[in-house]
C-alpha cells in the first residue's frame, strides 16, 4: 500500500468518525489510532509497526546454519508442528544444563 492509499484509507476513516453522532470521551481518543495524526503519516505508522506482531524476546534468536544427518531432520519434522523451536529447546537445554560443554 502506498503512502498515499494509506492516507486516505486514513482521511476516510476520520471523516466517518466525523459523521457519526457519538461523542468520544478522552479513554476513547487515548486508546484509538486518531491521536497519531498529529504525528504525520510516517511517525503514525512506525508507531504502529512498534504496537504489531510478536513481543520482543530477551533473548533474540539468531539465524544460523547447521548440518545435520538426514534422519534426524526427518523425524524432527515428522514430530509436527514446531519441530524447529523444539529442537532449539532442546540444544539450550543441553547448553544451559552443562551437557553440551566445549572442549576446548
Amino acid at each position: 500500500m502506498t503512502n498515499k492509499n494509506a492516507r486516505d484509507k486514513l482521511q476516510t476513516a476520520i471523516e466517518s468518525l466525523a459523521d457519526n453522532d457519538d461523542v468520544w470521551t478522552k479513554d476513547d481518543l487515548a486508546s484509538s489510532r486518531v491521536k497519531f495524526i498529529g504525528l504525520g503519516h510516517s511517525a503514525a505508522i512506525a508507531h504502529e509497526r512498534k504496537l504489531c506482531g510478536r513481543p520482543k524476546a530477551k533473548d533474540k534468536k539468531i539465524l544460523v546454519s547447521i548440518r545435520l544427518p538426514q534422519s534426524v531432520v526427518t523425524q524432527l519434522r515428522e514430530s509436527g508442528s514446531g519441530w524447529q523451536t523444539r529442537a532449539s529447546e532442546f540444544i539450550v537445554d543441553g547448553v544451559r544444563s552443562g551437557k553440551l560443554e566445549s572442549s576446548l
